[in-house]
């Protein structure tokens, strides 16, 4: 109805060019490269892992996972508790893939054809083996998709942009996390604009800080919100842990990780799990010795023989997020409507 009223109150002659240029938009030729529909929110509530460069790892994820470069070791047993019903994707690979996959469902489409630069020497839907000897297996009814068209490369620039709109959040007043004598993560989860996202800002040297978390009195608070951002700045030197929590907490808290840069690794490590989940496209991610709970969005992203786990991030928290920072996709239709359309927004 907002939009009609719109539209309506356009000149007509200014319709007439909008429509004109829209007509043209569509009757342009299509590009023969198979651009991958990823929304940025699609990636943080439908998926466990979002390597933008590589991902090494000898283990598991318990959710879908999407690389834009390439994969070294084996994975197996991947999605571990989640069913993808085909013909969605459970696995997607922009590069080569080198190691051997088993993947329990869903379809897995790779751009290369090819596996470690092998030769593709059969794949008969659900197996694809190359004379290098490595090999893709997919149960449970999915399939081997070559796809060396594939373009996935739009949403690793939008997912790098979303990064930087969050971290442009304003904080919320009065609101705090930080760690206590103890050890503990706590804080004060004040939603000063009663739109269901609490924002601060904590230092990556205080998170090093981390010991126990024995008190649970941010569980408590969080269910009155939606989720919580907490903005890392600093650079990430040294190791973290932030074990003792549950999914609850997982889902509901996003670190992002505002001053990484491509030269950064941000390591993972200590005993117990690391609940949370991960925002940091620009910056590497070591967790060889540490299992996270929650979504990982990094450049590089190092396992070993750690496994990633389930939950993706809270869907409510994910479409509050998505409200206050449009996506980039949508800049081109605010931009154009900007005359007419006031947009509200509580970034800087």
């Amino acid at each position: 109805m907002q939009f009609t009223l719109l539209l309506q109150a356009i000149p007509n002659y200014t319709r007439m060019a909008l429509f004109a240029a829209g007509s043209c938009l569509m009757m342009a030729p299509i590009s023969q490269a198979s651009t991958l529909d990823l929304p940025v929110a699609d990636l943080l509530t439908k998926y466990n892992m979002v390597a933008l460069g590589d991902y090494t790892t000898n283990a598991h994820t318990e959710g879908r996972f999407i690389v834009y470069g390439s994969t070294y070791g084996d994975v197996s047993g991947a999605p571990n508790t989640l069913t993808v019903t085909p013909p969605d994707e459970s696995v997607i690979v922009g590069g080569s893939v080198n190691g051997n996959m088993t993947i329990n469902s869903g379809n897995v489409r790779i751009s290369t054809n090819g596996v470690n630069a092998g030769v593709l020497l059969t794949n008969g839907g659900s197996m694809a083996t190359f004379s290098n000897g490595k090999r893709i297996q997919v149960n449970s009814g999915g399939k081997v998709i070559l796809d060396p068209t594939m373009d996935i490369n739009s949403s690793a620039q939008a997912m790098k942009q979303f990064a930087v709109n969050v971290g442009n959040l304003n904080n919320d007043s009065g609101a705090s996390i930080y760690v206590n004598n103890q050890g503990d993560l706590v804080g004060n989860l004040v939603d000063s604009n009663s739109d269901g996202l609490v924002v601060v800002n904590m230092a990556f040297s205080e998170l090093t800080e981390i010991r126990n978390n024995n008190d649970k009195s941010l569980l408590n608070q969080l269910a009155a919100v939606d989720g919580v951002v907490i903005n890392v700045t600093g650079t990430p030197t040294g190791t973290f842990k932030n074990d003792g929590w549950n999914d609850t907490f997982a889902s509901k808290m996003l670190f992002n990780f505002v001053d990484a840069t491509a030269a950064d690794t941000i390591k993972i490590s200590g005993s117990g799990k690391f609940w949370g989940s991960i925002l940091a496209p620009e910056a590497n991610i070591n967790s060889v010795s540490n299992i996270i709970e929650g979504v990982v969005v990094a450049n590089n992203v190092v396992t070993g023989g750690q496994e990633l786990h389930l939950p993706a991030l809270d869907t409510n928290f994910t479409e509050k997020l998505v409200s206050a920072v449009p996506e980039p996709s949508t800049y081109a239709l605010i931009f154009g409507l900007s005359a007419f359309v006031l947009v509200a927004s509580r970034r800087r």
